[in-house]
């Protein structure tokens, strides 16, 4: 079983993430957060297998705690999340360590490939046509 960490400000979103992910039974989020400073709390407490990081969090930038994930959890892939142009964003989350990109507008299928590939240790950097 894969132990997910969601971190994204909206609840709607969060549950939307769960729902595709807890679809499959190999699949577990065994966590959520709605800040950063959620996020960095709830990181120390868990062997986590992925988390999917939103890029905007309202207290402090996804890359911010992207660059935390790397420091003090290296071993955990992250998957950056974002409605942000990817053309400006997903080149500076690869260069700090992101193991994927995906925008928002993607369907829900596209969340669960990507959080595969991150977990058979592949990356997944997915840009709108």
């Amino acid at each position: 079983m894969a132990d997910i960490l969601i971190v994204d400000d909206h609840a709607v979103v969060r549950g939307l993430i769960r729902q595709v992910l807890e679809h499959e039974p190999d699949l577990k989020v065994a966590g959520e957060a709605a800040t950063a400073a959620e996020a960095l709390r709830l990181l120390p407490t868990h062997s986590w297998h992925a988390v999917v990081l939103d890029i905007s969090l309202p207290d402090q930038s996804g890359l911010e705690v992207l660059r935390v994930i790397r420091r003090d959890f290296a071993d955990v892939p992250v998957l950056i999340l974002s409605m942000q142009s990817a053309e400006e964003s997903a080149p500076y989350a690869r260069q700090l360590g992101a193991a994927g990109y995906l925008m928002k507008e993607h369907a829900p299928d596209e969340l669960l490939v990507a959080v595969r590939a991150l977990l058979s240790g592949a990356t997944y950097f997915k840009f709108p046509s």
